[in-house]
Order: C-alpha cells, then structure tokens, then sequence
C-alpha cells in the first residue's frame, strides 16, 4: 500500500513539475501538430534574420544568445518529430525570444560601436586642433601639455579596447579623453587671455616709456635716470617671463614698470601742454573718432558726444585767437574727455576684442590723469582716482577670467571714475 502511494505522489511530483514548465497560458490548452510546426517555421524565420545582423555586429554576447536560440530550436524540432507538441511549442517560442534578444543586444552592440566611434574621431580631432593652437600662441605651459598628453592617451587606450570588442572599457576611456579635453581646452583660453592682456600691457608701458624720455629729452638727474634704468630692466624682466609663460609674475614686474614711469612722468609734467600743442592733439583725436564713426556701427549717442567736443575745439579756437589760453586749455582738456565718451559710445558689444580696446584706452586715461595728479590740489582726487584704479584692476580681473560683459562694466564705472578725477583737477586750475 505504501509502494502504491509512493508511486502515485511520484506521478503528481512530475506532472506538476511538466506543468510548471509549461506556460499557464500554454497549459491551459492543446498544442495541435500544425501550431506547433507553424511555431517552429516562424521561429525559423527569426533566427534567419538574426543570422547577418550579428555577424555584422561584432557582439560575442548576441553570438551567445543566437546559439542558445538555435539549441532550443533544435530540440523544438527533435519534440515535433517524437509528436510533443506540447513540448515542442514552448522551445520554440522560447528560441525565438532568446533570438530576439540576440538581435537587440547586436543592433545595441552596433550603436555603442557608432558612438563610441564618434566620439574617439571627434576627441581625436579637438586634441589636434588644440595642439596645433597651443603650438602657433607660443603658450609655454606644463600643466596644459600634460593634460593634452593625458587626453590623448586616454583616447589611444580607448581605440585599442575597442578593437578587441570591450566596448564598455573603451567608451569609459574615450569619456574620460573627451573630459580631459575640455579640461585642456578652458586652461587654453584663460591662458591665451592672460597672454594677451600681458603683451597689450607690456606695449602701453613700452609707450609710457618712451612719452617719459620725450619730455625728461636727456635733462633728467642721476635719481630719474636711475628710475629709468629700473624700469627698463622690469620691462625686460616681463619680456622674458613673458616668452617663458610665467604670465603672473610678468603682470606684477608690468606693474612696477609702470609705477615707476608715473612717477616720473608725474615729473616731468609739471607745466600744463601748450595750448597749440592741446589742440593738435584734440584735432588728431577728433579725426579719429570721425573715422570710427563713419567705419563703424554709430550711434546716436557718439554722435552727439563727437558734435558737442567739435564745437568746444571751435570755441577754444576763438579763446586762443583772443589770448584767453588758459580758457582754452580748460576747453580743450573737457573736448578730449568728451571724444573720448564718443569712443567709447561706438562699441557696445561684449566680444573680447572690444572689451580689450575699451580697457586698453582706460588704462591710457589713467596714465594720463596719473601725470597730472601730483600738481593737483583739489580735495578728494587722490582717493577718487585710487577707487578708480580698484575698479580698473577688477575689470582686468574679469577679462582675464574670460566674463567680458562683467568686465566691460567694471572699466565703464573706471572711467567716469577717472574722468571725475580729470574735473575736479581741472576746476582746481
């Protein structure tokens, strides 16, 4: 008796086990020969599709998955041949899944392929691109050169993994090139801004320079010639750091330069211009602020600003012919500082080549208002023209981080700044 339960709960097991194998749905009905053999055609047709679409794709995992799809088809068909329909219905729907699976790995193998491949050319690409610029600026930069260098190997392992199909390892390389890059490409750009910025200020006290020995023309002491060679030996100091691409060092070697050409053109310019001299250079000024407009987009605004300083340069005409020169030179000095809001007016975009001319003519109105300054008596100015300067040092700041409207802004309020202080010593006459 207890033989006999034994082999009728053996029974149950192995029916229940078929039935967990099977389906519910597929289960719960007949399989006839012709389903089944349909199945099996369809699935046939599948894994003929499948075939040429994973041998393009290079996927070893989609290979994997095409052979298990064609295990399971062949035991579907060795089911229909011994009549289990039943049998031979669920391997094949089960080859055609595992056959359709192999077809979306393929087809997603194909796509990581594609864009891995962008990506390396693109990478590949910048970083020549950048060499090639880094080369023609002349910048001179270790931490650039290693980031360049790094990028590339990255990009190189890359293109090596995805040759032997570790297209995961590759894509991670070739992100991590394309991160790299940028990285190497914003270092670029703030260093060619420094550069530029350096060299501009280079050549303003270069001018400087030579405005000082113009007016000392060999009558200078044995102190303003020894503050001459000092500044002479700073300008060829930031000369070299320059070509070195030590460009901080060269900005403060640049400041003291330019100090100490203040201090000596504050020297020499004890004596107001000559009245004749004021207007030749009022004349020369207006000219040019007639060429800019007439070249470029005017406005308004410049235009109003070059009528008013035209016709102040007529009036001091009138106050020289009179021998009023003092008024003229009063007259003369507002025409100048009037052209100047004329410039200034023309450009009103933030670009980097106008931020750079708007700061390069501010730093000359500082040179220039400098000078005058130590003759000044007028209350106020010293602290006036110090804010200005503060204001002039941020909007080099801001120009070198490559924020040119902030910049832009910051030299503006420089400016009146500087003009204030120009009117206030000129009320002070």
């Amino acid at each position: 008796m207890e033989k006999g339960n034994i082999m009728k709960l053996t029974a149950v097991i192995t029916i229940l086990a078929l039935s967990a194998a099977i389906p519910a749905w597929v289960a719960a009905q007949t399989v006839d020969v012709e389903t089944a053999r349909g199945a099996i055609e369809r699935t046939r047709e599948v894994i003929a599709e499948a075939r040429p679409i994973i041998e393009e794709s290079r996927s070893n995992i989609a290979r994997l998955s095409l052979e298990r799809a064609i295990a399971l088809q062949n035991k579907a068909e060795e089911f229909l041949i011994t009549n289990r329909n039943l049998f031979a219905y669920k391997y094949t729907m089960e080859a055609r899944q595992e056959a359709m699976h192999a077809i979306a790995l393929a087809r997603a193998d194909a796509r990581i392929e594609d864009k891995l491949q962008n990506i390396n050319e693109q990478a590949m690409e910048k970083i020549s691109r950048l060499r090639d610029r880094v080369m023609d600026s002349g910048i001179r930069d270790e931490r650039l050169n290693r980031l360049i260098s790094e990028a590339r190997t990255q990009l190189e392992n890359s293109i090596m993994n995805a040759r032997q199909l570790r297209n995961q390892i590759a894509m991670n390389l070739a992100e991590n090139a394309v991160r790299l890059t940028r990285q190497a490409e914003e270092r670029f750009r703030k260093l060619l801004s420094l550069k530029e910025v350096t060299e501009h200020r280079l050549m303003l006290c270069e001018r400087l320079m030579d405005r000082a020995r113009e007016r000392m023309d060999g009558n200078a002491d044995e102190k303003d010639a020894s503050q001459m060679r000092l500044a002479e030996r700073n300008l060829v100091e930031a000369r070299e750091m320059t070509a070195q691409g030590n460009y901080d060092s060269a900005r403060m070697t640049i400041e003291n330069c330019e100090r100490v050409m203040r201090g000596l053109s504050r020297k020499v310019a004890g004596e107001p211009a000559p009245p004749e001299q004021m207007m030749d250079e009022a004349l020369r000024l207006l000219e040019r602020t007639r060429a800019m407009l007439s070249e470029g987009p005017g406005s308004e605004e410049a235009e109003g600003y070059y009528e008013r300083a035209r016709a102040m340069i007529g009036r001091a005409r009138e106050e020289m012919a009179g021998e009023r020169n003092q008024e003229a030179v009063r007259t003369l000095t507002e025409a100048r500082r009037v052209l100047r809001l004329a410039v200034d007016s023309i450009g009103t975009g933030d670009d980097r080549g106008s931020v750079e001319a708007e700061i390069g003519r501010i730093i000359e109105t500082r040179d220039e208002i400098g000078a005058i300054l130590e003759g000044c008596k007028a209350e106020g100015a010293r602290s006036l023209f110090a804010r200005a300067n503060l204001r002039l040092g941020k909007a080099m700041d801001q120009f070198e981080a490559g924020n040119f409207q902030a910049a832009r802004a910051e030299a503006r309020i420089a400016r009146n700044l500087f003009q204030r202080v120009r009117e206030i010593c000129v009320e002070s006459i």
